[in-house]
């Protein structure tokens, strides 16, 4: 839905009577005192929030796990000189170290949207099976070349380089599409044929300790190691090394 907003096919925004509050009760405060300071400091974390939320909410959790008071709050030190220094530079330089506007912008909010469904197609790749998910990455791909080759209408000091960048991922969604219907799975290597011929590591299912048990006995008795490989359909990081680690031999 996010990235749909992002898109320009809807608006998602505070309702517009309590933006007007907002904004009335911002602009009568006193600049230069605490209380003002602490009142706009608040209305404008309504904004930020959901930007610095989840970062937070991870370092409280980590906290909260090993129970490290002082780690914790390092980390939380941390956190805020990294986010507020930035804002502190940008706010004294009068808008000099800020871009200008202009459709630039509206260019660059969509590029975010086609990030945006690539995102949900990483998530929904932990579910899906390969090929389908190596097809959905074509819908992120092929969203950001509309929108490179959009903005050559918008952006005249930059046309060629968008249609340049619109053709490669045009090109590349083109690949991902070929690649699903030929039955591969990577979208780094979406073409099978690009993938080599290289054999992965074969594996032997081990579904209970006894299991585990045999197969480490008979591995010892012909002098093999053992590597134990835990591994979960919804596991990217299973599946990337069977694209990768194990067909290095």
């Amino acid at each position: 839905t996010m990235a749909l907003s992002m898109l320009g096919l809807f608006t998602v925004q505070i309702p517009a009577a309590l933006q007007t509050r907002i904004a009335n009760l911002s602009s009568r405060q006193t600049a230069g005192t605490l209380g003002g300071v602490a009142i706009m400091g608040s209305l404008s974390a309504l904004l930020v929030t959901t930007c610095v939320g989840p970062a937070l909410v991870a370092a409280l959790a980590v906290i909260s796990q090993t129970g490290e008071v002082a780690r914790g709050a390092a980390a939380l030190f941390a956190m805020s000189i990294g986010t507020g220094t930035p804002l502190l530079i940008i706010g004294t330089s009068a808008g000099k170290l800020l871009p200008k506007s202009g459709p630039w912008m509206d260019t660059i909010k969509r590029l975010f949207g086609a990030v945006m469904l690539g995102v949900a197609v990483w998530m929904l790749g932990r579910v899906l099976p390969e090929r389908t998910t190596l097809a959905l990455w074509a819908v992120p791909v092929g969203t950001a070349a509309a929108v490179l080759l959009a903005g050559t209408r918008q952006i005249k000091g930059a046309r060629w380089t968008l249609r340049l960048g619109g053709l490669v991922a045009g090109l590349y969604g083109l690949a991902l599409v070929t690649g699903a219907a030929l039955g591969g799975t990577n979208p780094l290597s979406p073409i099978p044929a690009w993938a080599g011929t290289r054999q992965s590591l074969l594996f032997s299912p081990v579904r209970s300790v006894a299991d585990l048990d045999r197969q480490v006995a008979l591995a010892s008795e012909e002098g093999r190691p053992v590597m134990v490989d835990f591994y979960a359909d919804w596991c990217t990081s299973c599946k990337e090394m069977e694209a990768t680690t194990f067909l290095n031999q």
